[in-house]
């Protein structure tokens, strides 16, 4: 362990040297090494700031401010289901629309398509505005023989097959926003679920990255399906202007190859650069090569390193591929937790006084293909709630023993491998 971390400095030291004296990068020297002009970061922080921890607390406050509403409201969720708190949050959108509120909801085609039709018609008779993103064809076609014209408009749903809308947002009164891994499932509170509830975290925010998180929701808004008479039908835009976010901005969006690159380029240049701590709540971790030579640099370089992943999941051999990667990262000095209690469904990152909270998982799924959300955190009141809360996760967790998992069963070390074989969809 020592004779490999002296070799891997010696190696950093090496490259860092000849980065900083020469200001070129060899071709070889992976992208984490390089050395990049950071833009500057805009002076913003949040007004006011409220860290949530677990889904009964933060769907009781989001729906209390949701019939408090008085002018607008925009909910954008990927999954909504037709259960207890997906009958409280429609009953909520529909008052609101009764008050003269006007009420937008954004769901993914896929995500929620079985309550599409089962409940979406209600909402839209009661004032709801509906749309949805991408949307399957058997929620694009009517109900009897459909036409040509239906065929063709519900067969393009393939050409977006890969591309979800991952977010969990609430915007209201233009004044407040919830931003979180929560979608609208039982799942996700204790009161419902019991033991078997998922571990989340949320936020809800309110000041000057307000108007980024409304244009990213007005810009879903114009590419999604409406729903109108019982039937989706698709709404048609000449021009869609280029949503810009500026660098070291509270919000984190993945708008075009653009964005996603340098978003991306700025979490791996964040993470490599910790230089006291980068601690990581991820619900599907699948990473990329450039991902695990941040988290080996940081390692490396002195950073107290901490990844935590769950040792339960909804998907049944998420946990098989991502154990893949846990004896290089333990042998690189990174400490990996599996959350033992139940689903840890929560995406977070913390690299030294940066915290964002949000949807993104570290896998292609959100590197790559489906629309997410983050917000960044600033206040210390918030980073405290979250170290007390990331303790607390690592008393239920178990240290993953580098030796241990390189003998682990050889089905299952396989089945790792044979998933990797797919990940840029994962």
């Amino acid at each position: 362990m020592e004779r490999f971390k002296e070799k891997w400095s010696k190696r950093v030291s090496a490259a860092r040297a000849v980065i900083t004296a020469s200001g070129r990068v060899l071709a070889r020297v992976p992208d984490v090494f390089k050395r990049r002009r950071r833009e500057d970061e805009t002076a913003l922080a949040w007004t006011t700031e409220r860290l949530f921890c677990e889904g009964d607390e933060y769907f009781d406050a989001l729906l209390g401010e949701i019939g408090e509403a008085q002018s607008a409201i925009a909910f954008e969720t990927y999954i909504f289901c037709d259960d207890e708190i997906g009958a409280r949050v429609v009953s909520a959108l529909i008052a609101a629309a009764a008050r003269g509120v006007e009420v937008r909801l954004l769901v993914d085609g896929v995500g929620s398509s079985p309550w599409i039709r089962s409940r979406g018609p209600d909402l839209a008779r009661a004032g709801v505005q509906l749309r949805v993103y991408h949307p399957p064809p058997w929620t694009i076609l009517p109900h009897g023989w459909p036409g040509f014209a239906s065929l063709m408009r519900a067969f393009s749903f393939f050409r977006h097959l890969n591309r979800r809308n991952h977010r969990k947002m609430c915007l209201i009164d233009r004044r407040a926003a919830w931003v979180g891994s929560l979608n609208v499932d039982r799942r996700h509170l204790r009161s419902l679920a019991a033991e078997e509830a998922w571990r989340d975290v949320g936020a809800r925010v309110e000041g000057a990255g307000l108007a980024t998180l409304e244009k990213a929701f007005d810009r879903d808004w114009r590419h999604s399906w409406r729903l109108s008479d019982e039937f989706l039908r698709p709404t048609f835009i000449l021009h869609s202007r280029r949503l810009r976010v500026p660098g070291g901005h509270l919000v984190r969006l993945n708008h075009g190859i653009r964005m996603r690159k340098r978003f991306n380029r700025d979490l791996l240049n964040r993470v490599a650069s910790g230089q006291r701590r980068v601690w990581i709540t991820s619900a599907y971790f699948i990473p990329n090569r450039s991902l695990l030579y941040s988290l080996t640099l940081a390692s490396l370089t002195g950073a107290d390193v901490r990844l935590m992943v769950p040792a339960k999941s909804d998907v049944l051999f998420m946990p098989w591929i991502g154990r893949a990667f846990y004896h290089r990262l333990a042998r690189a000095g990174v400490r990996v937790f599996e959350y033992q209690p139940r689903m840890l469904h929560a995406k977070t990152v913390l690299v030294d006084g940066w915290l964002s909270v949000g949807s993104t998982n570290l896998n292609n799924r959100s590197l790559i293909h489906d629309l997410e959300v983050e917000v960044v955190l600033t206040h210390p009141e918030s980073h405290k709630s979250y170290e007390e809360m990331f303790e607390r996760d690592l008393a239920d967790s178990r240290e993953v023993d580098a030796q241990e998992w390189a003998n682990r069963p050889i089905w299952e070390r396989q089945l790792g491998r044979i998933g990797l074989l797919v990940k840029y969809f994962l």
